[in-house]
């Protein structure tokens, strides 16, 4: 970061001003492990299912129903930390019958491709989403709504899960609302001392009404949430 000739020479390269930081390599091992080790295991996953739903056609029966429904099970929780891990607000899933099941992520507001799985999965991949979040899996033409919790590390990731049928298919968004132990601290969210200072000024008072506006992903349902974790205490 001190080389100020060689910053000055990347950034004349690729026309651009780059930032350097100093950090250390067993914190750099971790972070990397972190982000990349869901990425893998995903892939693994994935490979695993499309394994086992060809022997599920084979096999049938409730043996094979069973396993497949575990990885994708285990697929879908390593997903949710995945997304949680790297950001994003948002799961999109959909799944067009015999036709193509794609699942999107968004992160800063910006939806993006992130997977296209073997179309012949959807159905368990639903019926497994739906099982997860104590949903009825017998209802196919109606909208639901249910919420699921993740165990991560220390954390737990809230997630709150609606689905809609379409006129071919069906589709779900998984909303990630974060880490319960995000919720607590201000400062994860806002970085002003003195914006601080007031909401939690604001939010002590016996009446009145907030407003929480902003684009996806901008962060209005963590503030919600800290807000009602900072209010939920008995006097």
């Amino acid at each position: 970061p001190l080389n100020t000739t060689a910053i000055k020479k990347i950034n004349k390269a690729i026309k651009k001003i780059t930032e350097f930081y100093l950090i250390r390599t067993e914190d750099l091992s971790l972070f990397h492990s972190k982000i990349y080790t869901y990425d893998i295991e995903i892939n693994t996953l994935l490979e695993a299912l499309n394994k086992e739903y060809a022997l599920t056609e084979k096999k049938t029966g409730k043996d094979a129903e069973n396993q497949a429904d575990s990885i994708i099970k285990k697929f879908i929780k390593t997903l949710i930390k995945n997304t949680a891990q790297k950001h994003a607000s948002d799961i999109h899933i959909e799944y067009i019958f015999n036709s193509s099941l794609k699942i999107r992520t968004r992160v800063d507001g910006v939806l993006s491709n992130t997977l296209a799985i073997n179309k012949n999965i959807g159905h368990f991949l639903f019926r497994t989403l739906k099982i997860m979040s104590e949903l009825d899996i017998t209802q196919e033409q109606s909208p639901l709504d249910g919420r699921l919790t993740i165990p991560d590390d220390d954390h737990i990731i809230n997630v709150r899960i609606s689905i809609m049928p379409l006129v071919n298919g069906i589709s779900a968004v998984l909303r990630i609302l974060g880490r319960s132990r995000s919720y607590k601290d201000f400062t994860r969210i806002l970085h002003s001392p003195a914006i601080i200072n007031t909401v939690k000024s604001y939010i002590q008072q016996q009446s009145g009404m907030m407003l929480l506006v902003g684009p996806t992903g901008s962060g209005k349902t963590t503030t919600l949430y800290t807000t009602l974790s900072n209010i939920n205490h008995v006097e």
